[in-house]
């Protein structure tokens, strides 16, 4: 009975694609979550009223979580890079 054992590729390679392939699924989930809550208080402010809109969360509220968790996300595999940064030469 032969066992395939899948080992965590993660952490070695090339260290930008890894952070890359670690980054990106983060980033389409929070654009797709953020298409949801823009479609969604689009459909609120056209249908339901300001009272109702105002409840669900205005578009600015929206566009900063976007950026606040885009460089979250980003920042958030960057110090796996600092062992590969070459160091300054000593005087």
């Amino acid at each position: 009975m032969s066992t395939n054992i899948q080992k965590n590729q993660i952490t070695e390679g090339i260290i930008w694609r890894q952070l890359l392939l670690f980054f990106f699924p983060i980033l389409l989930g929070t654009f797709f979550q953020q298409l949801y809550n823009t479609i969604d208080s689009v459909i609120v402010g056209q249908f339901v009223g300001k009272e109702a809109l105002a409840a669900v969360g205005g578009s600015s509220a929206q566009i900063v979580a976007f950026v606040v968790g885009f460089f979250t996300g980003l920042s958030s595999g960057s110090p796996a890079m600092w062992p590969a940064l070459p160091l300054p030469p000593e005087a």
